[in-house]
């Protein structure tokens, strides 16, 4: 099993993806860390603790991440309905959220485990990025970080908007890019190429209580590039991290690149130059899709 770190801002499709990483039985999740992207690092905590409840997870740890970004303070959206978990929440949990500081539940995990870790990010990479700052010698420690960022699109016009991670923190992608070659982009295209369907997303209430709970939080999911069901963005990327062989990879030259006029920034691979990470370029979505509906149907 592989040790793993999950560094979310746990949102709809976030849900799904913690479904998979935690139950899969690939991962031996060391904690979880929140950050602002979705909603805000201790909204996103919360939600957190409540998707694990819900799938009676095991017990670990969730910490609160950095609330601003790596050099700047930006705002967490708001497409993910009330909360950020389309307005789920547990009135009565009893799971409670760690209060230690998040550097240092890196820093202890990291310098005391006896293999390299990989981190799966599925939100902005403010936490990493602050934790390397700190302490880069333990970039040795780090065995991939599997971020759910990017994409295959080249802006045009006013569309540099794709990918939301990047765009969210990008001084984070940047800086990590300087001093590590193991961050592996895990474009916005494999979400959207396989969504949940309509269908799909509707029959989850009749498989049992935490689908019908499932398929309630997803009709909050508003993704203008999904018209209908649910896109899987966070999901392709724990899937890709824990079934590498169901996924190829290419290496490449991320160039981050900023538009101050718009306020945002994007990150765009380049296949001819020196490579700086990795770009997952396949992903077998079907066999994702059917491995979260064997997963569920185990579930109350």
């Amino acid at each position: 099993m592989k040790k793993v770190i999950f560094d979310v801002d746990t949102g709809v499709d976030d849900a799904v993806a913690i479904l998979l990483g935690v139950l899969s039985k690939k991962a031996c999740v060391e904690f979880f860390c929140s950050v602002s992207g979705n909603t805000s690092a201790p909204q996103s905590a919360k939600n957190t603790l409540d998707v694990l409840e819900l799938i009676s997870a095991p017990k670990i740890d969730v910490v609160i991440g950095s609330t601003t970004g790596f050099r700047k303070t930006r705002k967490s959206r708001n497409v993910h309905g009330k909360n950020g978990l389309g307005g789920f929440y547990l009135e009565k949990n009893p799971r409670k959220i760690s209060d230690e500081n998040f550097v240092d539940k890196y820093v202890h995990t990291l310098e005391n485990s006896k293999k390299p870790i990989t981190i799966i990010a599925l939100g902005p990479l403010s936490n990493i990025a602050k934790v390397l700052k700190k302490r880069p010698d333990l970039e040795k420690k780090i065995e991939k970080i599997v971020f759910m960022g990017s994409t295959f699109d080249k802006p045009e016009g006013d569309t540099p908007y794709a990918g939301f991670n990047v765009a969210s923190d990008p001084e984070s992608v940047e800086f990590l890019l300087s001093i590590t070659n193991k961050l592996v982009f895990c474009p916005n295209n494999h979400g959207r190429d396989f969504a949940l369907t309509k269908e799909e997303v509707d029959s989850l209430k009749n498989i049992n209580q935490t689908g019908k709970i499932l398929a309630d939080i997803f009709k909050e999911y508003h993704d203008h590039f999904i018209k209908e069901g649910a896109s899987t963005y966070d999901s392709t990327a724990v899937f890709s991290a824990l079934f590498p062989h169901n996924a190829k990879t290419k290496k490449v030259f991320m160039e981050i690149k900023y538009y101050e006029k718009l306020g945002t920034a994007l990150s765009i691979p380049h296949f001819d130059k020196t490579p700086n990470a990795k770009i997952i370029t396949k992903i077998n979505g079907k066999k994702m899709k059917k491995l979260f509906f064997k997963i569920l149907k185990t579930l109350p």
